[in-house]
């Protein structure tokens, strides 16, 4: 993938949002801990009608996997923000 882009031949940008991904901590009830989406959009959550907060839906599937990480990523890298 990073391979391919031309703006980023390198690969920094691609390997600094991997990094993200790997350390970020969201917390409780914050969004969906693996796309980082608000729960309310995201197929692997359902509305928990005992609460009011969000429970894992059975046989849920994230269908925005990665995608929030990797567009913050892509917007930093088109504005030459500096890499950790």
């Amino acid at each position: 993938m990073a391979d391919k882009c031309k703006h980023d031949p390198e690969g920094e940008l691609y390997d600094y949002v991997e990094k993200v991904q790997r350390e970020i901590k969201y917390d409780t009830y914050s969004g969906c801990f693996n796309c980082g989406m608000w729960q309310g959009i995201c197929d692997r959550w359902e509305r928990n009608e005992k609460n009011g907060r969000w429970k894992k839906r059975m046989g849920g599937r994230c269908q925005y996997q990665g995608v929030l990480v990797r567009a913050v990523g892509a917007i930093w890298g088109c504005h030459g923000v500096e890499f950790i």
